[in-house]
């Protein structure tokens, strides 16, 4: 099987594609997980979270614990000068946070998935994380496998590289 490349439109790779693909256990899939585009769905306040953006996380990870990664109980002041009486669910996701969250849920159904190699907007955005991922449990195709993204994160950067700033 051919390796397979996977560049969504915003979020619009379902957990359900990703699960059988890894099925095949034949599958080498280059996913552009869309890091921004999550983070963008994942209100600051809990409950502004509206059914259609939990819905389109859920399809995202396959999974509903995701709120509880992403969200914690804050206490809210009610003036500047006094202790807060009140508490709300805020957002404690950062991309660093949702892409290891993503990175968890992926190798709960492939072999193999790489450390993401983050892909940056001129302005240092990183908007995407790309992962190299695959379903062979092989020991010997693993090997050859991080061999291959440890040659590509020299060459293009990794998590402390640094890459052209123009490249996206």
């Amino acid at each position: 099987m051919p390796p397979a490349f996977l560049d969504p439109y915003g979020m619009s790779v379902r957990w359900d594609t990703l699960r059988f693909l890894a099925a095949t256990s034949r599958a080498d899939v280059w996913y552009l997980f869309p890091l921004h585009a999550e983070l963008r769905q994942l209100s600051h306040d809990h409950a502004a979270l509206d059914p259609s953006k939990r819905a389109a996380l859920n399809e995202v990870f396959g999974t509903l614990d995701w709120e509880e990664r992403f969200y914690a109980l804050r206490p809210t002041p009610t003036n500047l000068f006094e202790f807060a009486d009140a508490a709300t669910f805020s957002r404690v996701a950062d991309p660093d946070k949702v892409e290891r969250f993503a990175a968890e849920r992926l190798q709960t159904i492939f072999g193999f998935v790489s450390e993401p190699i983050p892909i940056l907007t001129r302005h240092k955005l990183r908007k995407f994380s790309l992962f190299l991922l695959s379903g062979n449990p092989n020991p010997q195709a693993i090997t050859l496998i991080e061999k291959g993204v440890a040659a590509q994160i020299k060459k293009y950067g990794g998590r402390s590289g640094t890459r052209d700033p123009d490249c996206v």
